[in-house]
This record gives structure tokens, sequence and C-alpha cells, in this order.
């Protein structure tokens, strides 16, 4: 199946599992799904309140951050590895910064 639908992007994101399958846009190749874990939504300059989640994905030797949440009029953000920067936070937990721009995802097609 097939999703193009901004909201249903989203979904789709969101409801996938360990060791789905997907094709992203014009890939040829499926990602493979390898986790996923909720992150709070902050924006320096615009209001963005809210979690998404951040669907772990992997490919031909690289990992991929998906990054989905509700109510957005626009399609998810994929990162690849190259485009995230990994912290730790004052508590020892990792975070993940996404600095550089990332493809918009117009369709998504688990396989």
């Amino acid at each position: 199946m097939t999703t193009t639908d901004a909201p249903a992007l989203h979904e789709t994101g969101m409801n996938l599992s360990t060791g789905d399958n997907v094709l992203v846009n014009d890939r040829e190749r499926a990602l493979t799904v390898t986790g996923q874990h909720s992150r709070e939504r902050r924006k320096k300059y615009r209001r963005a309140a809210g979690d998404y989640t951040v669907i772990e994905l992997e490919g031909n030797g690289t990992e991929y951050h998906l990054l989905c949440w509700t109510n957005a009029s626009h399609g998810p953000m994929l990162y690849m590895q190259r485009d995230w920067e990994r912290t730790k936070t004052e508590t020892g937990d990792e975070r993940y910064e996404y600095p550089r721009g990332g493809t918009r995802v117009e369709t998504i097609t688990v396989t």
C-alpha cells in the first residue's frame, strides 16, 4: 500500500513496527525499521508543541530517521545519519539534533 496524503504519511510512519520494510519517495531499495522513540518537539521561533515520533531505519549500511507527528500539513522528514548530531542531555540521555535539512517524504510504501 502506498500512502501520499500528508496526515496519512505521518500515521503510516508512526504505525510502523520493527522489521517492516518500506520504500520512501522514489527509492528503489527498501529501508528496514529498526526501532523508534518519542521526542519533544521544540522550535525556537515558531509555536510547535507536542511530541513527535522518530522511526529508526536502516538500509544499504546507512541509518535513517523518519520524523512523524500528528496534525501536520506536510509530509514527514527523512534524515540520513550524516544529517544529525548525537548529543547527551544533562541527565545522560542520548538526544538527536537535526541541524541540516532532510528530505520531505511524499510517499511511503510498506512492502
